[in-house]
């Protein structure tokens, strides 16, 4: 058993499987390219690289794209793999971001009798914003989108990316006010906010691999 450093990523070799644990989310807009950027060892550059997305660590999985076997680019479609022998690092490029993207993924290094995975979050923002105005003593719902296996996130802050920590949504709410109702079949669950308060007025990130930007402004007093 040992354990070494390559950058920023810890690899932990136990027998023949080494496993990178951990590598920064990824948080872009709809429309954006985003770049998945994998640290290797130079002992694997000769290995066959490849990318994939969802549960990949069975022998169920599904790679995005052939594996690059050799120092050059692979496109498939929206995706663009690199592998860099120089730099030891293996890089996959998606163009035109949707919702469709969203979701955790994982480079892999084929090894003879194993592979070898290091897995990130990529977070897509949608375009489209949500703007809600209310009044204190309001109540306000509010959809959000997600999939089955994504953990639900609602959260207040001025950046997508200080609601989530190692790919964990935070709960950054403990208020008796706000609740959450599932529709899993919708692929939506809702937040309900009661008695609305002027300090609830802020920036809000709402939905779990899929955000939208919720921008929530209560003012003080009634309509009339």
């Amino acid at each position: 058993f040992h354990c070494s450093k390559h950058g920023i990523f810890t690899i932990i070799c136990v027998k023949c499987l080494c496993l990178i644990v951990l590598v920064p989310l990824v948080v872009r807009h709809e429309g954006e390219s985003a770049e998945i950027i994998c640290s290797y060892d130079s002992i694997y550059k000769s290995k066959p690289k490849s990318l994939c997305k969802g549960k990949c660590s069975t022998r169920d999985r599904n790679p995005l794209s052939e594996t690059v076997r050799e120092e050059k680019e692979t496109k498939t479609g929206r995706l663009t793999l690199n592998d860099d022998f120089t730099a030891g690092v293996f890089t996959g490029t998606i163009i035109g971001l949707t919702a469709e993207d969203a979701g955790k993924y994982w480079c892999a290094v084929t090894l003879e009798t194993e592979l070898n995975y290091l897995y990130t979050h990529l977070i897509v923002i949608m375009n489209e914003e949500l703007n809600l105005t209310k009044y204190e003593g309001d109540d306000v719902s509010i959809q959000c989108k997600h999939h089955d296996e994504d953990q639900k996130s609602f959260c207040k802050a001025h950046e997508a990316s200080m609601c989530v920590k190692d790919g964990v949504s935070l709960e950054t709410i403990r208020d008796d006010r706000f609740s959450f109702s599932d529709e899993a079949s919708t692929g939506v669950f809702t937040v309900n906010i009661t008695d609305l308060r002027e300090e609830d007025s802020g920036i809000y990130w709402c939905g779990a691999h899929v955000i939208t930007k919720v921008h929530l402004n209560v003012k003080k007093g009634t309509i009339t």
